[in-house]
C-alpha cells in the first residue's frame, strides 16, 4: 500500500443516467458508485413502493407439521397484486375501516371464531 493509504486511490464519480422515466416504472444505469451505496440506494426504492401483504392470522386447528407462526409467517410473505389506482393510504382513507388500525395479537388455547 502506497505511504498515503486507500486515500491515494483515484477518486470515482458516480452517474446516473435514466433511459426511461414515467410515472410507475423508472430504467437508469448507476455508474461510480461502491456496491454499498448502490445496495442501499436499491433498498431506499424498494422501501417506497406501495405494498399489501397478509398481517394478522388466526389459526384454529393446525393439523401440519409446522409452527403456527411459521405458517403466519409464509402467509406473509406472499405478495398480494393490486390494483393501485384503488389503493388508498393510510393518510388518506377516512372510512374507518379496521384495516389501518394498530396491529394485535393475541395468544389463545381456545379453538374456535372470536365470539
Amino acid at each position: 500500500m502506497s505511504p498515503e493509504g486507500w486515500q491515494a486511490r483515484k477518486e470515482s464519480v458516480m452517474e446516473i443516467k435514466f433511459s426511461g422515466l414515467d410515472d410507475s416504472l423508472a430504467r437508469f444505469t448507476l455508474t461510480g458508485a461502491n456496491p454499498a451505496f448502490a445496495n442501499a440506494f436499491r433498498r431506499a426504492m424498494i422501501g417506497e413502493v406501495p405494498t399489501l401483504a397478509i398481517e394478522d392470522v388466526r389459526i384454529y386447528d393446525n393439523t401440519s407439521a409446522f409452527f403456527d407462526e411459521m405458517l403466519a409467517h409464509r402467509l406473509g410473505l406472499i405478495p398480494i397484486k393490486t390494483d393501485l389506482s384503488t389503493y388508498t393510504t393510510k393518510e388518506k382513507c377516512s372510512c374507518g375501516s379496521k384495516i389501518f388500525k394498530k396491529p394485535w395479537s393475541q395468544l389463545s388455547d381456545q379453538v374456535g371464531p372470536d365470539p
